[in-house]
């Protein structure tokens, strides 16, 4: 399973920590076609972007990427169980 970024902060910027989690995270879904388990690293970070999101603290770009990828989780879903 990809893993999230572990590098400290001082190794990574902030936007490339992000972007490294989200990459897991996007080929977690490439792989299984689903947004990981409960009580996964990965699913904490998820659940923390979909915090953000609400709160609206995303930055605009992030929120695209994120969105583009649920998006295209679910038409995947759609297509397989027509």
């Amino acid at each position: 399973m990809p893993q999230i970024s572990r590098q400290s902060p001082s190794d990574m910027s902030r936007e490339d920590q992000w972007m490294a989690n989200f990459k897991a995270l996007r080929e977690f879904v490439k792989s299984k076609g689903h947004f990981c388990k409960k009580h996964t690293t990965l699913n904490n970070w998820v659940k923390y972007q979909r915090k953000r999101i609400a709160q609206g603290k995303m930055p605009e770009y992030q929120l695209k990427l994120f969105n583009d990828l649920s998006a295209s989780r679910l038409e995947k879903y759609l297509q397989n169980n027509q």
